[in-house]
């Protein structure tokens, strides 16, 4: 239940500030492409609604990619200092 609570609390702070980017982005795109027609600008939003669904997800997929194949935690960092007279 914990993972659920961090993965939707994880969602949720994504998307706080990769959403407004991506409909600035998007509202951007869509006055340059404008003069293309309505069929051009309606896949551009379409496109963006898309990526502001899906983007604040990526590090979940991350995460779950990893839980299922195995190796999630399995990664270990090791540093050494090595100190001598110069």
């Amino acid at each position: 239940m914990l993972n659920f609570v961090c993965s939707v609390v994880s969602y949720l702070a994504n998307s706080v500030w990769e959403v407004p980017l991506i409909a600035v982005s998007g509202w951007a795109a869509s006055r340059i492409l404008r003069r293309l027609g309505p069929r051009v600008e309606h896949v551009v939003w379409v496109s963006i609604l898309a990526l502001a669904v899906v983007t604040p997800a990526l590090p979940l997929w991350r995460w779950a990619s990893g839980w299922i194949t195995g190796s999630a935690g399995s990664e270990h960092l090791s540093s050494s200092l090595i100190a001598g007279d110069g």
